[in-house]
């Protein structure tokens, strides 16, 4: 059987990891820089990495971050072979609004949301009192660049920034608490870790102590219904567990310290995927069976 993997140039841990592992168990391995990577169109459509045609491989990997969420679309949705994550997965993680709707609709908590087209409109919010402080504050186009009002008086100073830009104006909760974050994989949760920020700021930029934990059964049950829900069967999820329960965020390509996992997940998921006849078989049952090969693991 043959995987690629799908990564940046600068390989993170965690892709060191996958690709080290994964030659040891697969009968071919491909890491392939997605900036390298070429399409091409003529009468069909042709994939290649260097002289690799990805379209000969039986499963793929997608290791794409956000920004190159399109790039992650077009690929799977062009390469009939299988991934853990489907096409639309990085449609609807690639814009924040679309990803904490579909959640909502799948009756999942998700923070209070406001999305304003004009500074008057965020006034009539603030003054009719639906409006509570700590609140991000961001273009509604733009995936960084959140800014944190604490007060009337910030918030007002940044709508005046932001409505320069004559776009909508995307304005979120803010739980001002430490995260869960419970990296799913099929229908488990298979490590988890308590963020806990020295600063208000530290949760947008990944920064602040984390502690591996055991989280709730209830808890579990949300993270694996938030990644299912973007239709995916690998993620990292963040959700907050106090005064009130919300998911926060689903990350398609997390960069997830090894040492917080329950187990040796690679080997693993690998050796699941290398016993079984068909590719697509060989990774559906394994996401099928592995809540029973770790039942209770994190009770």
């Amino acid at each position: 059987m043959k995987l690629c993997i799908v990564g940046p140039t600068d390989k993170k841990s965690m892709d060191i990891k996958l690709l080290k592992t994964a030659k040891n168990i697969f009968d071919s391995v491909l890491y392939a820089s997605y900036s390298h990577i070429s399409f091409i169109q003529t009468n069909d459509l042709r994939i290649t990495f260097k002289n690799s045609d990805l379209s000969r491989f039986d499963a793929i990997l997608p290791r794409i971050p956000k920004e190159r969420a399109m790039l992650g679309y077009f690929l799977l949705n062009s390469l009939d072979i299988y991934s853990p994550m489907k096409p639309q997965s990085f449609l609807i993680w690639s814009d924040r609004l679309l990803m904490l709707n579909i959640l909502q609709r799948e009756g999942l908590p998700i923070p209070k949301m406001y999305v304003v087209d004009s500074r008057e409109s965020a006034m009539r919010l603030l003054k009719k009192g639906d409006i509570s402080f700590p609140l991000s504050l961001k273009l509604s186009k733009k995936e960084r660049g959140a800014m944190l009002a604490n007060s009337e008086k910030e918030f007002k100073a940044m709508l005046d920034t932001l409505q320069s830009f004559n776009e909508p104006i995307c304005m979120e909760e803010f739980f001002d608490s430490d995260y869960i974050q419970a990296f799913v994989i099929g229908n488990t949760v298979v490590g988890a870790v308590k963020r806990i920020p020295k600063e208000k700021q530290d949760i947008f930029h990944g920064k602040g102590e984390r502690r591996r934990i055991k989280i709730k059964p209830s808890i579990k049950e949300l993270a694996i219904d938030a990644a299912r829900a973007i239709k995916s069967s690998f993620a990292l999820v963040t959700l907050v567990d106090n005064d009130r329960r919300a998911v926060v965020d689903v990350d398609l390509c997390p960069i997830w310290s090894m040492d917080t996992l329950e187990y040796d997940l690679v080997r693993y998921i690998f050796d699941h995927t290398k016993t079984r006849e068909k590719p697509i078989s060989r990774f559906t049952d394994f996401l099928t069976g592995i809540r029973s090969a770790v039942k209770d693991l994190l009770e």
